[in-house]
């Protein structure tokens, strides 16, 4: 015979949302620092393998910024802001 499953108490249901928010927390912190290191690793590729003009260097160093705001936001993830 089908049963209902048992109902979580108040305490159980806040505990698990705890858990899959962290949880969350930790698989953006992981996918950003992999991606970081590619994204950066790239910027560095063309600064050296290329002599950039000076449009695409204020372009590279705008993509340099926009990581360290992006590591600032995840490091506020993991504070679970």
């Amino acid at each position: 015979m089908w049963s209902e499953p048992e109902a979580l108490t108040e305490a159980e249901q806040q505990r698990q949302t705890q858990e899959a928010r962290a949880r969350w927390r930790r698989e953006q912190a992981r996918a950003w620092g992999r991606a970081r290191v590619e994204i950066l690793g790239a910027v560095e590729h063309v600064k050296a393998s290329s002599r950039p003009d000076r449009q695409l260097l204020d372009d590279l160093r705008g993509i340099e910024r926009q990581v360290v705001r992006t590591d600032r936001h995840v490091a506020e993830l993991g504070r679970g802001s």
